[in-house]
């Protein structure tokens, strides 16, 4: 399915050509375990998910509404394809589980450990999965989105180490 798919893709990114800096690094453990977890937890039922996804979803793609507290549009659909909701769900909702940590893209700085949420127009993330799921109507999305975390962050730390060894 489309999920196996995207984390045949992941591993691949992030195996395809390691580097000796990479290996003897501390980095390489979690994410030799974490590459070898998302294969064998992949979640039953993964086919009948695919969507047209964005790929890339996270809030700088994101149009909001100039008087109300929406998002008008998504644009940056260069990398659209058949793919897995829970996936974009995932990385759109990763800034729940991160904090504002500067060695981290500005786009993927979160603000997990905030209290100040509601006060900025911000949903709670449960209201925010929550919106998501009743608008998708992809109700069995919640049950698995642990699994679709630790994708969207195996790829992001994939996508990472990539980008930094062409720097």
């Amino acid at each position: 399915g489309a999920l196996a798919r995207a984390t045949e893709a992941a591993n691949a990114a992030y195996l395809g050509s390691p580097d000796e800096a990479l290996m003897n690094s501390s980095f390489a453990d979690p994410m030799e375990f974490l590459s070898r977890w998302l294969v064998d937890a992949l979640p039953d039922g993964d086919d009948g998910l695919t969507r047209l996804v964005h790929g890339r979803l996270h809030v700088e793609h994101a149009i909001f509404h100039r008087t109300q507290p929406s998002v008008a549009a998504i644009v940056g659909w260069r990398d659209a394809a058949l793919g897995h909701p829970g996936a974009d769900l995932a990385l759109l909702a990763l800034p729940y589980a991160t904090r504002d940590d500067q060695a981290l893209p500005p786009r993927y700085r979160g603000h997990a450990g905030r209290d100040d949420l509601a006060s900025i127009g911000v949903p709670t993330e449960q209201e925010f999965i929550d919106r998501y799921v009743e608008r998708c109507g992809l109700f069995s999305v919640r049950e698995h989105l642990d699994y679709y975390t630790a994708h969207a962050c195996f790829r992001l730390a994939a996508t990472l180490h990539r980008l930094d060894r062409f720097a």
